[in-house]
């Protein structure tokens, strides 16, 4: 079976305090929070440790083509190649299973689900009531 994975990179601690002194614009690129989605399956020979292998080096991927010639890719990668090291040295990653959309809930009765109030989510409610 076929699954959709979300990972969420963060970054350490480390890596904040490392770039405190630089530019707001390259202090965010280098700490701003990343989703990444993919489908996973079951029934390959890859296992959850490949994935989420596959998910930090695509990440380092993606921050070497955008911004390999900027000084702080240098000063934080050096010159050498795009390790999983160099991830977790100064990212964290967390991984999450799509278990259901939100809106696959199943109909409720009435008297359970009372309206909030808020006129869009109450227009959604009223779609989820027996």
């Amino acid at each position: 079976m076929r699954s959709e994975t979300i990972y969420i990179i963060n970054p350490k601690n480390e890596l904040i305090e490392h770039l405190s002194k630089t530019e707001k614009d390259v202090f965010d690129i280098f700490t701003e929070e990343v989703v990444l989605k993919d489908l996973e399956s079951d029934r390959s020979s890859w296992r959850r440790d490949d994935y989420l292998i596959r998910a930090k080096l695509s990440f380092l991927i993606e921050l070497y083509n955008e911004y390999c010639d900027i000084v702080e890719f240098k000063t934080l990668f050096g010159e050498g190649k795009l390790t999983l090291s160099i991830f977790d040295k100064w990212w964290l990653v967390s991984r999450l299973e799509v278990s259901r959309e939100v809106n696959e809930v199943d109909s409720v009765d009435t008297d359970i689900l009372p309206l909030t109030g808020n006129k869009n989510v109450d227009n959604w409610i009223n779609t989820k009531l027996n």
